[in-house]
């Protein structure tokens, strides 16, 4: 029978859990002790992790159970890259390869793993990567070898949570936000069609101070619905949210974000996913739903989403033999005598022909994938080489936007254009319409060409009452034409940039030739 044990820890606590089973999976123990802390006397304390696992290690009976880590999202680099069409097995060194390009602190070196959404030989790839820095990495192996434990696995918490969602909802929604509280930590993961979208990790005040922390969970909750319902996940009505807790764990926070947020909000239970004896059910259940769903996931053969310790990578050739039947004939030959020799010496060529034959197909294929290979960072260097600075970019329409107290942009999408240089959406909020034709005035340039696609009032909204869509063209420039960020520059190379030339008619309003199409929301 398969044993399985989940660990994870946080600032303050360390937690553990012991399944068996394959299938239909028994929960063994659940275990959440506080850390232990060390130091000298005029130095700050500071846990001691390797002990505090090695103490709570010594009353659970482990054999020789997998053992699986849960890394939490803080220290974790998430990117969302999108690539080129390519086939599955080119996707691990295209993904590396991006990744570095987009993030100083993504290395050969890091634990970096991935996972795509859509994508195919034809069609580009969406992809989500995360990287877990090489000390990071070293000082968890670090801690389970000082236990004396070794894992098998390190799991990216939230995702871990995630996958625990189907086991427990019997028709989970569509999408939905998934809360997880742990200690000072609190989990926002949102999940659509039963993949974790967009995930977040937020440390709020001490989860004593609870009329604090119940305010702060509700602001931020608030601001990821706003952010990660955009785009392709935006849609008319938002999606309810599970709170994993055991019954009443977590009332009176389930109660107040569902009054002051007024959407539906359920009380999760983690261990219905495994219906445990109540005795061994622990005080805080809603802390064990990322080492249940890890623990249950390899139980039952399912690999995880992000699996630091075995990411995905371009499968291996399978490796050649040394041909050892020479030398078995040329030892045959010394001790059966000189009657066998010449027949043997044939039969040693017929295979040495043999052997080099299929070493000369195997160099031909390594050859053959080679230039694949050569051909993928080719096209991706092709690709990308032709874009626009957009860091430069970025910078310099920011500098540009109205304040943060009249404007917030809700989504950005920067990419290609269609006839050539670049184009950004935007999609935001603002306090009154008039601020939208002061971003356009201020935008406007030899490099820029705002176009308004639609203003509208949504009347449910306090402060910020006018949504609005508005696309830019963007014209490719060279580096050093960037001086908008330099003191006392912008205004200047506003003032000194060429103009398009005006056709000699009487003016016209600006507004004249945009399309603006304001609307009142109904309540």
């Amino acid at each position: 029978m398969a044993r399985i044990l989940a660990v994870d820890w946080d600032a303050r606590e360390l937690r553990l859990l012991l399944l068996s089973g394959g299938e239909k999976v028994a929960l063994q123990t659940a275990v959440a002790t506080p850390l232990i802390f060390t130091g000298e006397a005029d130095q700050p304390l500071r846990p001691d992790l390797a002990e505090s696992l090695r103490t709570a290690l010594a009353d659970v009976k482990v054999g020789r159970a997998t053992v699986l880590v849960g890394v939490d999202r803080v220290g974790v680099e998430m990117l969302h890259l999108t690539l080129p069409p390519a086939k599955e097995a080119e996707l691990p060194e295209m993904v590396l390869h991006q990744a570095m390009r987009e993030s100083q602190a993504v290395s050969e070196e890091s634990a970096l793993d991935y996972f795509a959404v859509g994508g195919s030989a034809t069609e580009p790839h969406q992809v989500t990567a995360a990287s877990l820095s090489p000390e990071r990495m070293q000082e968890i192996l670090a801690v389970c070898t000082a236990a004396g434990v070794k894992p098998a696995r390190l799991v990216l918490r939230p995702l871990a949570a995630a996958s625990l969602l189907s086991r427990c909802v019997p028709e989970p929604p569509r999408t939905c936000l998934l809360v997880n509280l742990i200690g000072d930590e609190a989990d926002l993961t949102l999940v659509a069609e039963g993949r974790a979208r967009f995930l977040r990790t937020v440390r709020g005040p001490d989860a004593a101070e609870a009329e604090k922390r119940d305010a702060w969970l509700v602001g931020e909750i608030r601001r990821t619905l706003a952010v990660a319902l955009q785009g392709e996940l935006e849609q008319e009505t938002a999606p309810p949210i599970y709170v994993f807790g055991a019954p009443g764990e977590h009332e009176a926070i389930v109660e107040r974000i569902a009054s002051e947020l007024d959407l539906p909000v359920v009380a999760c239970n983690p261990f219905d996913a495994v219906h445990p004896p109540e005795a061994l059910v622990p005080a805080h259940a809603g802390r064990f739903a990322a080492l249940l769903g890890m623990a249950i996931d390899e139980a039952q053969g399912r690999a995880p989403t992000i699996d630091f310790l075995r990411p995905r990578r371009r499968p291996k050739p399978h490796g050649r033999r040394r041909n050892l039947v020479v030398a078995a004939v040329v030892l045959g030959v010394l001790l059966l005598g000189p009657g066998l020799y010449v027949w043997n010496l044939f039969a040693a060529g017929e295979e040495d022909v043999a052997r080099l034959d299929k070493d000369l197909h195997d160099l031909r294929s390594l050859l053959k994938k080679a230039g694949e290979t050569k051909k993928v960072v080719e096209a991706i260097h092709d690709w990308q080489s032709g874009d626009i600075d957009w860091l430069d970019e970025l910078r310099d329409i920011s500098l540009r936007f109205p304040t943060a107290r009249d404007m917030i942009v809700l989504r950005m999408v920067m990419g290609a254009g269609r006839f050539g240089g670049g184009e950004v959406d935007l999609q935001g909020m603002v306090r009154d319409p008039t601020i939208v034709r002061r971003m356009e005035n201020t935008i406007d340039d030899a490099f820029h060409n705002v176009e308004t696609k639609r203003v509208q009032n949504r009347l449910r909204e306090k402060i910020y009452t006018w949504h609005f869509d508005a696309s830019t063209s963007v014209t490719r420039r060279d580096k050093t034409q960037y001086t908008s960020h330099l003191p006392d520059q912008g205004a200047a190379t506003a003032a000194e940039a060429p103009k398009p030339a005006e056709p000699d008619v009487a003016p016209v309003h600006k507004t004249h030739h945009r399309r603006h199409a304001v609307q009142a929301e109904q309540p």
